[in-house]
């Protein structure tokens, strides 16, 4: 057994969590599957956005975005209404607060120096005692786009310090999506 200042540093405590089936996602820019939603119906998650936005543009005000979690492929966009029947109104309103908030901390801290936060992806979970606590990393390039400044260009896609280029090129290969979770017998060890 490692001794604790073998682990110092390079360990966490977890613990279990019921996670929330929802994703809360915030944006500031539009891009991503945001780009999609908005050039197919003028609107992400049902929120209506104004004409003549393109792939990179700033969204006139940050918006909520939630995704319902499913069993197999990737999360789903649902409205806020949606979300609301998935989870409590006053509960909802919760996630969606704290979530944006997230947003805004991390705009002001990182725009004055040069990154732009497009969007921001956070899981959350209740403790046995029914403490909501955020379940999942922060402000990562895994759960978030950032953008420089200098190269901000809407139009387009837009260079990124996340994982976003690895995204791009999963789209426009083709191959089958479905991937086996954990319990599928498909599932290498």
């Amino acid at each position: 057994m490692p001794s604790q200042s073998e682990l110092r540093g390079r360990s966490m405590l977890v613990r279990r969590l019921d996670m929330i089936e929802i994703e809360c996602i915030a944006r500031s820019y539009l891009a991503g599957s945001g780009v999609i939603q908005y050039r197919s119906t003028g609107s992400v998650c049902g929120i209506s956005l104004p004409p003549g936005l393109a792939e990179g543009s700033r969204l006139p005000t940050p918006i909520f975005t939630p995704k319902k979690k499913i069993t197999t492929g990737p999360s789903e966009p649902v409205t806020y209404a949606e979300m609301e029947t998935t989870i409590s109104p006053d509960f909802a309103m919760k996630l969606k607060g704290l979530t944006l908030a997230v947003l805004e901390r991390a705009r002001r801290i990182c725009e004055p120096r040069g990154i732009l936060v497009a969007d921001t992806k956070l899981e959350f979970g209740l403790a046995q005692d029914g403490q909501l606590v955020l379940a999942d990393e922060l402000l990562t390039p895994d759960s978030s786009r950032f953008w420089n400044v200098e190269n901000w260009n809407p139009g387009g896609k837009q260079a990124s310090f996340g994982k976003q280029p690895l995204l791009d090129w999963l789209v426009a290969v083709d191959w089958d999506m479905t991937y086996p979770r954990s319990g599928d017998p498909r599932r290498i060890s």
